[in-house]
């Protein structure tokens, strides 16, 4: 037969870590077209208030849901995975899905690093403390 061939590997290579990108910023573009649903421009200020804390909570969650997935996918024990991931799901984000939006402001710049990083690095290091028992 065929020799089967492990999944797992030593360190996450850029491959890897492009794929996690791409999948934390898929996030986005489903948040995107979710948005196309809602009417947000006749909404009260406590639901446009309460939609842009779901919107970089559901964003870290996809750097979360990545970067989980990424360090699980190696034996390596490097944390600097998650916010690599984080930071290339950005850079993927932000040229290909936010500018769709409109009018890009620089605090959603940021608050999207900041969201996709702080996931990225809770996602690594709750795999790591998985691995760790």
């Amino acid at each position: 037969m065929g020799q089967r061939m492990s999944v797992r590997r030593g360190k996450a290579d850029f491959t890897d870590l492009l794929m996690g990108s791409f999948l934390a910023s898929v996030f986005v573009w489903i948040w995107m077209n979710a948005l196309t649903l809602l009417d947000t421009k006749t909404s009260t200020l406590p639901i446009v208030i309460g939609l842009t804390v779901l919107q970089y909570i559901f964003f870290g969650a996809g750097g979360f849901v990545a970067a989980y997935i990424v360090s699980a996918r190696t034996e390596g024990f490097d944390i600097l995975v998650g916010p690599k991931v984080g930071l290339g799901a950005w850079i993927i984000s932000s040229t290909l899905f936010i500018p769709q939006s409109g009018a890009i402001k620089v605090s959603t710049l940021i608050l999207t690093l900041v969201s996709f990083v702080a996931g990225g690095h809770l996602g690594a290091g709750f795999n790591q403390r998985r691995k760790n028992r």
